[in-house]
């Protein structure tokens, strides 16, 4: 055949006399507009003269036309016949472009045009080819084969081919697993700008090279991967191998949420409930959250789920029970809880226990606590092992309690080395319970030498966290001088304090010093109302003080009856106190106002009256 001119004058006139290369070349200047005015359909006459004498390349050409609709009207099975009478020839462009067409089609009709295209020599088919044979799409699955055809594209210089190369010897799927091998083939997949083995290469490198993770990470969120964009908006969002910026973050979430990537979009509902690189907006967190979590994501369901717990307590239940049912360990453990206490969900112990078990199965620290808390008397030892598990992580709570087991022996062997070791432990992370159980062993001298110093340390650090119990107890130890100087009106702060959470004890000391005016100016007025709601919670020493003051009239009119019954109360526990003054009077009441005071007693002591502990 002739060679083609250059000219488009040559060219058409050898076009005329019947040239199909120059009528393809012809077809080409049209459709590009080189040296003439731009005209698919002149473009396309030309490559139809030159496809029906049979040239290839003007087939497959005249069927992008057709599948186009670009200066004919649209017609796939036009551009189908065009097609396969290339791929007849061997054409490969147009194998290759049949076996897109048929790669939507059940069958193995694509991988039959891909392997005739691979055979001629197209890397692109060869990847594709190796993609099916790989994954069993559409073929039988073969990882031999799989690698074959993607080396050749690979070397060929294929990047699609190298990125999956690379993964395979990343995963070990159908070779041996070899990181110097995935990461030579995802680097160059990566240099030709291959997106996605920018990304694993970023990935690869994370621990071992920041900075060039970090490179090659921005170039694949450059070029619009979520994923990318979303590890981009984290790194910014923590400081990780860049300065911390959160308005940086919150411009990566974006982008990638913007694609409906869920953890982008989670990210972003926690940035916004937050408030960091924008304004907290609880809305915009909410409506983040939601975004998330309708994709299945199941930290945005468990947040939902919190979020809704008190005023939505049904709502929360369902979001949790998504999450949950995902494995998300802190919604199965907070599901849990809801069954076990019936809130949001009926009441329901062992769909309480089915999810806390399961939480626990993956060592969850509150679901152990909760598991423990719920067979507490029932099975010891099962109880002492979900508390040592809660503890080793860490949970103060857990720590607290099984520190008290060991200083008590309760379900387990007492122990006091291990119960300072535990109680320790969660009173450093600021347990008050365990800071006030400290103070008592070193008070008592449990298992330790007595060291009321120490134990005032301790118990004021649990006051200082409002635990009423060491406010009381400190406030004796400064009333006494044990462990501290003695001081009066720090004595009476930590006394009121305690008895304004209702402490009886406490209730009881803050009427005595206003009585005695220790720390206080004496105020027995103010006394009075102390000492009536220690005597309330069956305090003796308060029903005694109180009886008194009616039967003396101070700042009360005088009394016997209501005296009487103070007295009796504290007599029928056994108060010896109480019984004396019963008797002294008795001496100066009538029968009928002794009857009336022992009935008002009876009445007091039936009432279900609170007993101090």
């Amino acid at each position: 055949m002739k060679t083609v001119p250059k000219s488009a004058a040559a060219l058409r006139k050898a076009a005329k006399e019947g040239s199909a290369k120059a009528q393809y070349a012809l077809g080409l200047i049209y459709a590009s507009g080189q040296g003439v005015e731009q005209d698919n359909a002149q473009a396309v006459s030309w490559y139809r003269l030159a496809a029906e004498q049979g040239l290839a390349e003007a087939q497959v050409v005249l069927g992008n036309k057709y599948a186009a609709g670009q200066g004919v009207k649209q017609d796939m099975r036009e551009a189908l016949s065009w097609y396969l009478r290339a791929a007849e020839q061997g054409d490969t462009k147009a194998l290759l472009r049949l076996g897109h067409l048929f790669d939507d089609k059940p069958g193995s009709i694509a991988a039959a045009f891909y392997a005739k295209a691979a055979e001629g020599g197209s890397a692109e088919a060869q990847a594709r080819l190796g993609r099916m044979l790989a994954c069993g799409e559409s073929v039988q699955q073969d990882f031999a084969r799989a690698k074959s055809f993607l080396l050749q594209a690979a070397e060929l210089g294929d990047a699609g081919a190298q990125f999956q190369l690379g993964l395979m010897y990343d995963s070990g799927q159908g070779v041996s697993r070899n990181a110097e091998e995935a990461e030579y083939w995802l680097r160059q997949a990566a240099e030709q700008g291959h997106a996605m083995a920018q990304l694993k290469v970023g990935r690869l490198c994370e621990h071992d090279q920041p900075a060039s993770a970090l490179s090659w990470i921005r170039r694949a969120a450059e070029q619009g991967i979520a994923e990318a964009q979303w590890l981009l908006g984290t790194k910014f969002a923590d400081g990780e191998g860049v300065r911390q910026n959160f308005r940086d973050a919150m411009s990566w979430y974006r982008r990638a949420a913007e694609q409906d990537f869920a953890p982008a979009q989670f990210c972003l509902g926690l940035m916004s409930e937050e408030g960091r690189g924008i304004e907290a907006d609880a809305m915009q967190a909410e409506y983040w959250y939601y975004k998330a979590a309708m994709q299945g994501n199941a930290d945005a369901q468990f947040r939902l789920g919190q979020l809704h717990s008190q005023a939505q307590p049904a709502e929360a239940v369902e979001w949790l029970r998504r999450a949950a049912e995902q494995g998300h360990v802190e919604a199965q453990a907070m599901l849990g809880r809801q069954y076990a206490a019936g809130h949001g969900v009926a009441e329901d112990i062992h769909r309480a226990l089915f999810w806390l078990v399961r939480a626990a199965e993956q060592n969850d620290a509150a679901a152990l606590l909760r598991l423990g808390k719920l067979f507490e008397d029932s099975y010891e030892p099962l109880v002492a092992g979900l508390y040592v598990r809660a503890a080793e992580q860490g949970a103060g709570e857990a720590q607290g309690i099984l520190g008290n087991k060991f200083a008590f022996g309760k379900g387990v062997k007492q122990d006091i080395e291990q119960a300072l070791f535990w109680l320790q432990k969660a009173a450093a992370q600021g347990d008050g319970k365990s800071q006030l159980a400290l103070g008592t062993l070193y008070a008592n001298g449990q298992g330790v030498a007595r060291d009321y110093g120490l134990a005032a340390s301790w118990y004021s650090k649990a006051a200082d966290q409002g635990l009423a119990a060491a406010q009381t107890v400190l406030g004796v130890m400064y009333a006494e001088g044990l462990g501290v100087a003695q001081d009066y009106r720090k004595a009476m702060a930590l006394f009121r304090k305690s008895a304004e959470q209702g402490d009886a004890v406490a209730q009881y000391n803050a009427g005595l010093l206003y009585a005695r005016g220790q720390g206080v100016k004496q105020d027995s007025q103010k006394a009075l109302p102390w000492f009536a709601k220690a005597a309330e919670q069956n305090v003796p020493d308060a029903q005694i003080h109180l009886g008194l003051m009616h039967a003396k009239g101070e700042t009360v009119p005088v009394n016997y009856v209501e005296a009487y019954k103070w007295f009796a109360i504290a007599a029928a526990g056994g108060n010896a106190a109480g019984k004396a003054n019963v008797e002294h009077a008795e001496t100066l009441m009538t029968p009928q106002q002794i009857a009336e005071g022992k009935r008002l007693a009876r009445h007091w002591l039936k009432s279900g009256a609170k007993r101090s502990k």
